[in-house]
């Protein structure tokens, strides 16, 4: 019986990252339709449909959000925003040939080892 519950617990916990990091996933894709966005003129169909776009986003986002913070901790989940910069350098990278550098990289790996590390401490106080 403890094993099922363990089981349950541990999908619980895994469809929470899920969720959080495909929210976060939805918020760094923001900046790169809002950027597309300004490409077209002020009120044009093309910018008010894009803007509506970037709107419906954030929206579904907050709802990520939520649902993640009732999953994990304030400090938790905001920790973890920390991958947007990663996220940030990735589709600056592959959408507007930004070139990365080695401090780039360095940067984004040391970030997530700082939110695995975090985790992970989390993991053994539970």
């Amino acid at each position: 019986m403890n094993n099922t519950k363990d089981k349950a617990t541990a999908r619980v916990r895994a469809s929470g990252y899920l969720i959080l990091f495909f929210g976060f996933v939805l918020y760094s894709l923001v900046a790169v339709v809002a950027r597309y966005s300004a490409s077209y003129p002020l009120f044009s169909v093309g910018s008010v449909i894009s803007y509506g776009v970037v709107l419906a986003m954030l929206v579904v986002y907050a709802v990520f959000w939520q649902i993640s913070l009732r999953r994990f901790s304030l400090s938790f989940a905001y920790m973890c925003r920390g991958s947007l910069v990663v996220l940030a350098m990735l589709w600056s990278g592959l959408l507007f040939s930004e070139m990365l550098t080695g401090r780039k990289i360095i940067g984004a790996c040391l970030v997530i080892i700082g939110i695995l590390l975090f985790a992970w401490k989390r993991e053994e106080a539970q």
